[in-house]
C-alpha cells in the first residue's frame, strides 16, 4: 500500500510539474514579498487556512504522533510556496498560474461563485505529499470596475482609378491604387477587485501520508488577500 501511495504521489506531482512548466511563460514574479502576477492577474493565495468542517481538524494526527493538524499557514512568493502546520513543520511546493472562471455578461460574480482557481502541491520530502487546488470564492456579489480603452489603427481603403496613357502612338489603360484612413475600436474590459470582505480562499486536496499508508481529504478556508484580476 505504501508503494502504491508513493507511486500515485509521483504521478500526480509529475502531472502538475508539466502544467506548471506550460504556464511559466504566463507567470511573473511581482518583485515584492507576498506579491505575484500572471496574465493580467494580481492575486496572492497566502493566508492562514483553517478547517471548513466543524471540529477544526484538517489532518487527524500529525506525522510523528502529534495532535491533529488544525491549520496551515501558506506563504506564496511568485509560484513558490512555503507551508507551516500547527507544529511549525515546513513543507515546500509550487502554485500554478491562476485561471479566471467565466463571469456573467453583466460583469459580476454572484455570492458563492468561484472566480479564480489555481493548482497547488507541496511536500516535506519525507512522508507527506499534498496535491490539490485553491479557489477564490465570492462571499458577496463581486462587480467589475469597468474600463474603456480606445484603440486606433490604420484602416485600409482601396481606391482604384483607371486612366488612359498614350506612349509612342499606343494607348494603354493604367490602374492607380490608393490606401488611406484610420480604424478606431472601443474595447470594454472588466477588472475585479477582491478583498477580505468579499472573497474567501478555499483549499481542497489530498494529503498523502506514506507513514500511515492512507490519504486524507483536506478542506480548508482562509480570508483573501487584496488583489485584482
Amino acid at each position: 500500500m505504501n508503494k502504491i501511495l508513493r507511486m500515485a504521489g509521483i504521478v500526480l506531482g509529475a502531472s502538475l510539474i508539466a502544467v506548471f512548466t506550460a504556464c511559466d511563460d504566463k507567470w511573473e514574479d511581482g518583485g515584492d514579498f507576498n506579491t505575484s502576477q500572471g496574465a493580467g492577474i494580481n492575486v496572492n493565495f497566502s493566508g492562514v487556512y483553517q478547517a471548513r468542517a466543524a471540529g477544526g481538524v484538517l489532518v487527524p494526527e500529525g506525522e510523528d504522533g502529534e495532535d491533529p493538524i488544525t491549520r496551515l499557514i501558506i506563504t506564496q512568493i511568485g509560484n513558490t510556496i512555503e507551508v507551516r502546520d500547527d507544529f511549525n513543520k515546513l513543507y515546500t511546493g509550487s502554485m500554478g498560474s491562476p485561471g479566471v472562471m467565466g463571469a456573467s455578461a453583466s460583469g459580476s460574480y454572484p455570492a458563492g461563485a468561484t472566480m479564480l482557481q489555481a493548482q497547488i502541491n507541496f511536500t516535506n520530502n519525507k512522508n507527506v505529499d499534498f496535491v490539490g487546488i485553491i479557489r477564490a470564492v465570492a462571499v458577496t456579489d463581486v462587480t467589475s470596475l469597468d474600463t474603456t480603452t480606445t484603440q486606433t489603427g490604420t484602416q485600409s481603403t482601396n481606391i482604384t482609378v483607371t486612366v488612359s496613357e498614350t506612349i509612342g502612338g499606343e494607348t494603354t489603360d493604367v490602374a492607380i491604387e490608393n490606401s488611406s484612413g484610420t480604424d478606431t475600436d472601443v474595447v470594454n474590459s472588466h477588472v475585479y477587485r477582491i478583498t477580505e470582505a468579499n472573497t474567501q480562499y478555499i483549499l481542497e486536496g489530498n494529503w498523502i501520508r506514506y507513514h500511515f499508508d492512507d490519504v486524507v481529504l483536506v478542506e480548508a478556508i482562509a480570508p483573501s488577500v487584496v488583489g485584482t484580476f
